[in-house]
């Protein structure tokens, strides 16, 4: 037990955060008082704040986004309700947001279009040849995941073959060999996350 030196209350240790510099290894104000500072420090500064870390932000993209794809990974449940909270709260600026990523990745959508096929019992009809100039064609012969202009871009397929994708139309991208061959049979989000840390 330790007496917190904001509100005097008597807790258990994990109500406290850790601290390695202090004598029992926890802070001297209990959880509740460091998340009420908090709130009342972000009230009064909450527009400084919000730029030092937009400024952080951007000198450290790929480190903060490696840390956030490695926090998701190790709480996916938390995130995945965590998520849907806030969809559910914004359900206009969800929307929005969505229809926006749709419109930039345009795999995002067929692979959404053919979850929802699936989910209603349609068929998800095989990749055709004619099926594939036609996705080249959507992406103006770029590579999707580098943006490189290539003559001729190869099938990935953004859910492996190993792991359980299909030969579809909802599951093949237009790569460059070079992302292609790096991507192998891993799965996109794995890849990506490395890829960055690299």
């Amino acid at each position: 037990m330790k007496r917190c030196t904001n509100c005097g209350a008597e807790k258990p240790l994990d109500a406290f955060h850790r601290r390695a510099d202090s004598g029992d290894g926890h802070r001297a104000n209990c959880k509740t008082c460091r998340v009420s500072e908090s709130h009342a420090n972000y009230e009064c500064n909450g527009e400084r704040i919000r730029l030092r870390s937009g400024e952080w932000f951007k000198g450290n993209r790929e480190r903060a986004l490696a840390a956030r794809h490695a926090y998701y990974l190790a709480n996916r449940e938390k995130a995945a309700a965590q998520g849907k909270v806030w969809r559910d709260a914004n359900p206009e600026r969800y929307r929005a947001r969505n229809n926006a990523y749709q419109r930039t990745h345009p795999q995002y959508r067929r692979n959404h279009e053919a979850r929802i096929r699936a989910a209603k019992g349609v068929a998800i009809s095989p990749l055709r040849p004619s099926d594939w100039r036609e996705i080249q064609d959507s992406y103006c012969g770029l590579c999707v995941y580098c943006g490189t202009q290539t003559e001729t871009t190869t099938a990935d397929h953004v859910v492996p073959l190993k792991g359980g994708g299909a030969h579809t139309t909802e599951n093949v991208v237009p790569a460059c060999f070079p992302c292609n061959q790096s991507k192998g049979a891993r799965s996109l989000l794995f890849w990506l996350a490395r890829r960055r840390l690299d």
